[in-house]
């Protein structure tokens, strides 16, 4: 947390009726916001880097459209600072949801196929439910995200930015996998659907008490695009319950072949990330498998 003092006399001001009576700083998942939990009750999230403040800004916004469109729980901004784009005034704030975080030492310790078939079947409801939501929802004026341009152009970026530290035969390997996609037409055709943008590991939560999944957080990437962006996502989750998110979807064959794409560009756009923010644990982390 970088100025948990600073982020409390923020919130003080926008809402000075809040009775705050116990403040933790959440250094958990903070690699794109600084969190402070409240009361042990309420969740405070400030965007860490300038391009963080328009994401929350949307996320806000699809958030508060889409309450009560899914089945489980996801987080409800009921209190937010909008009035301004600067950094560290920026902040949503909702109530805690139920449970705990999906994190993968938890789901590998998981042997039980009944508990594997349950949550297969929730996933794969929660995205059926979210990708189904209209446009209309969240404003006819929402930007389409996923499209050919972006991808030529997060290619151009690893070229120029990247291609040095890596060694020869992964410049090769990220280059077919780029150039194989973009040249290919059928896997830039689809119904563009309401897709949460992250959707695995740390954004999961469940009760260790039921083995439920118990609601879906952080929509910081959330945005109207391709939905195999979420089956990229929920591909780390394991070939298991991935199988099991597949078979209750429908036609999710036709969006695996971008899934596949879209994963394959993770640990580079992580290395990009943290060259860009100076952030270098996130560099070596992205660009390791490419030395």
């Amino acid at each position: 947390m970088d100025d948990p003092t600073s982020s409390l006399q923020v919130i003080r001001r926008a809402y000075p009726e809040l009775a705050i009576n116990s403040v933790e700083p959440h250094n958990h998942e903070g690699q794109f916001n600084n969190l402070l939990i409240i009361n042990d009750e309420l969740i405070f999230r400030f965007p860490r880097y300038v391009d963080g403040v328009a994401s929350i800004l949307k996320e806000i916004r699809v958030l508060s459209r889409i309450q009560g469109c899914t089945t489980l729980p996801i987080p409800n901004p009921i209190y937010s600072s909008q009035e301004t784009d600067r950094v560290g005034e920026v902040f949503m704030g909702y109530p805690c949801l139920p449970g705990e975080t999906l994190w993968q030492p938890v789901f590998t310790q998981i042997e039980d196929e009944r508990i594997i078939d349950r949550w297969g079947e929730q996933l794969a409801g929660f995205l059926r439910e979210l990708h189904a939501i209209p446009s209309q929802t969240i404003g006819n004026n929402f930007p389409l995200q996923d499209g050919l341009a972006e991808w030529k152009n997060l290619y151009a970026d690893i070229r120029k930015h990247l291609f040095a530290f890596m060694r020869p035969e992964a410049r090769d390997e990220v280059s077919f996998h780029f150039e194989d996609f973009l040249k290919n037409p059928a896997l830039h055709s689809y119904q563009p659907a309401l897709r949460h943008g992250d959707f695995g590991f740390g954004n999961i939560l469940y009760d260790p008490q039921t083995m439920n999944i118990s609601g879906v957080i952080d929509f910081g990437f959330v945005g109207l695009g391709d939905p195999a962006i979420d089956f990229a996502s929920a591909s780390v989750l394991g070939e298991k319950i991935f199988k099991r998110i597949c078979q209750a979807y429908p036609n999710s064959h036709s969006m695996l072949e971008r899934a596949r794409f879209y994963r394959g560009t993770y640990a580079l756009q992580e290395a990009l990330h943290g060259l860009r923010k100076d952030d270098q644990e996130a560099f070596e982390s992205g660009i390791e498998p490419y030395r």
